[in-house]
Protein backbone atom coordinates (compact mmCIF):
# COMPACT_ATOMS: atom_id res chain seq x y z
CA UNK A 1 0.00 0.00 0.00
CA UNK A 2 1.44 3.68 -0.47
CA UNK A 3 0.04 6.36 0.91
CA UNK A 4 0.30 9.82 -1.09
CA UNK A 5 -0.19 13.19 0.37
CA UNK A 6 0.58 17.06 -0.14
CA UNK A 7 2.52 18.67 2.43
CA UNK A 8 3.21 21.95 2.14
CA UNK A 9 3.58 21.99 -1.70
CA UNK A 10 5.24 18.83 -2.20
CA UNK A 11 4.10 15.27 -2.70
CA UNK A 12 5.29 12.64 0.07
CA UNK A 13 4.87 8.53 0.22
CA UNK A 14 4.83 6.25 2.83
CA UNK A 15 5.39 2.60 1.28
CA UNK A 16 7.09 -0.83 1.93
CA UNK A 17 10.15 -1.73 0.43
CA UNK A 18 8.49 -3.89 -2.48
CA UNK A 19 7.05 -0.60 -3.82
CA UNK A 20 10.41 0.87 -3.96
CA UNK A 21 11.31 -1.82 -6.29
CA UNK A 22 8.48 -1.08 -8.45
CA UNK A 23 8.00 2.65 -7.82
CA UNK A 24 8.68 5.07 -11.69
CA UNK A 25 11.26 7.22 -10.11
CA UNK A 26 11.61 8.60 -14.02
CA UNK A 27 8.06 9.69 -13.87
CA UNK A 28 7.76 11.10 -10.31
CA UNK A 29 10.04 12.00 -7.60
CA UNK A 30 8.52 12.75 -4.70
CA UNK A 31 10.36 15.29 -2.14
CA UNK A 32 9.58 12.98 0.62
CA UNK A 33 9.78 9.17 1.29
CA UNK A 34 9.47 7.15 4.30
CA UNK A 35 9.81 3.28 3.70
CA UNK A 36 9.30 1.01 6.69
CA UNK A 37 12.61 -1.14 7.39
CA UNK A 38 11.48 -2.62 10.46
CA UNK A 39 11.52 -6.35 8.80
CA UNK A 40 13.80 -5.87 6.46
CA UNK A 41 17.08 -8.13 5.32
CA UNK A 42 20.03 -6.52 5.15
CA UNK A 43 20.25 -7.39 1.72
CA UNK A 44 16.85 -5.69 0.61
CA UNK A 45 17.89 -2.69 3.59
CA UNK A 46 20.94 -1.83 1.40
CA UNK A 47 18.92 -2.42 -2.49
CA UNK A 48 16.19 -0.08 -1.10
CA UNK A 49 18.94 2.70 0.03
CA UNK A 50 20.98 2.15 -3.27
CA UNK A 51 17.65 2.73 -5.00
CA UNK A 52 16.76 5.97 -3.26
CA UNK A 53 20.47 7.29 -3.25
CA UNK A 54 20.81 6.54 -7.07
CA UNK A 55 17.21 8.28 -7.63
CA UNK A 56 18.21 11.26 -6.17
CA UNK A 57 17.49 10.84 -2.74
CA UNK A 58 19.66 11.77 0.90
CA UNK A 59 19.04 9.21 3.51
CA UNK A 60 18.57 8.54 6.83
CA UNK A 61 17.30 6.06 9.47
CA UNK A 62 15.89 4.79 12.43
CA UNK A 63 15.06 1.84 14.09
CA UNK A 64 11.85 1.22 12.36
CA UNK A 65 11.94 3.23 9.25
CA UNK A 66 13.91 4.97 6.38
CA UNK A 67 13.41 8.73 5.42
CA UNK A 68 14.70 10.11 2.33
CA UNK A 69 14.37 13.59 1.07
CA UNK A 70 15.32 14.32 -2.64
CA UNK A 71 18.37 16.50 -2.64
CA UNK A 72 17.80 19.60 -5.24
Amino acid sequence: MVKTKELYGSMAICCGPEIIKMFPFEVCKPDFVKVEKEHLSHEDLRDTISRLVSNGYHCEWTERDIFAFRVI
